[in-house]
């Protein structure tokens, strides 16, 4: 496995000089930078959930029915018509224990759950979706039982949320750089760089890390209501667009193949085999002549 000395020290992936430098560099110290931008990233997603969603939720753990189950693949919930439980510019929750049509309230935030007698229905900006309640569930809806599970795992809920989309986010790097690698080992060759495939691979995964901060901004700008959905899902593609323009950047300040007086490319010297032939030994002179001469003295 070949690799050339960094170009400098691999502290950062935010310039084309920094992405080579540490796509050069160990992969231990790749996986730490990793986990650290996959925790910022998951952090600010937890503290978005927390400024958008929980209000609502602890909206609706007011208003609950004294007793309210979801069990045996069925919402039983008090005769009642559909009403409202919580709602914010983000979130919308709604009930309808005997509607299973018409939505009676329309769509006022940015996705709204609704509670139904079969199943659950995600109003979004792409249109809708019903999930039906597995028969294996069994989760207490009353006032106080819900207050009470709430209160209890509410902090911990969070720093789940964060570390678990931290874990999922180091995956999909590691996938989507694994798609990249090809390319970008293409692309060092075509651009007469000393390229191997791990650095390749290396190389796509640290381009990256630079491209989750557009995410992690944008999921920050949602949470304060200073960019729409819309918006935040452009940011979603946007950072794999980011992705590969770091990638080219890097491949661009990567170390040069060495060449030769000639201009033709080398191997380094590291690399070089050494020849096979064997040169014979030299026989000096006068060892020669006696052997050709016998009456040499």
């Amino acid at each position: 496995m070949t690799r050339l000395h960094p170009l400098g020290a691999a502290w950062q992936p935010l310039t084309g000089r920094g992405i080579a430098a540490l796509a050069l560099a160990s992969p231990f110290r790749l996986l730490g930078f990793q986990l650290g931008f996959a925790l910022l990233t998951g952090a600010a997603f937890s503290f978005c959930l927390m400024k958008t969603w929980a209000p609502a939720w602890e909206e609706a753990l007011s208003v609950l029915p004294n007793q309210a189950y979801i069990r045996q693949g069925r919402l039983e919930w008090p005769i009642e018509p559909a009403r409202r439980l919580g709602q914010t510019p983000w979130l919308d929750l709604v009930v309808h224990p005997t509607v299973t049509t018409a939505n009676p309230f329309g769509q006022a935030s940015d996705i709204q759950i609704a509670l139904r007698p079969l199943h659950w229905r995600v109003h979004g900006m792409f249109g809708h979706i019903e999930i039906t309640y597995p028969t294996a569930w069994h989760i207490p809806l009353g006032r106080l039982e819900a207050r009470a599970w709430w209160l209890a795992w509410r902090d911990l809920i969070w720093v789940v949320v964060a570390v678990s989309l931290a874990v999922v986010l180091i995956v999909c790097w590691w996938i989507l750089a694994l798609i990249y690698t090809p390319i970008a080992w293409f692309l060092g060759r075509f651009f007469e760089k000393f390229f191997s495939v791990d650095t390749a691979l290396q190389l796509g995964a640290t381009a990256l890390l630079s491209a989750s901060l557009v995410l992690t901004g944008a999921v920050v700008a949602y949470a304060f209501r200073w960019i729409p959905l819309p918006a935040l899902a452009a940011a979603f593609l946007l950072q794999f667009i980011i992705g590969w323009i770091g990638s080219v950047w890097g491949i661009l300040h990567c170390d040069p193949k060495p060449t030769t007086a000639s201009g033709k490319a080398r191997r380094p010297a590291s690399a070089q085999k050494p020849s096979s032939r064997k040169r014979p030994a030299k026989v000096s002179t006068a060892k020669s002549r006696s052997r050709t001469n016998p009456f040499a003295e």
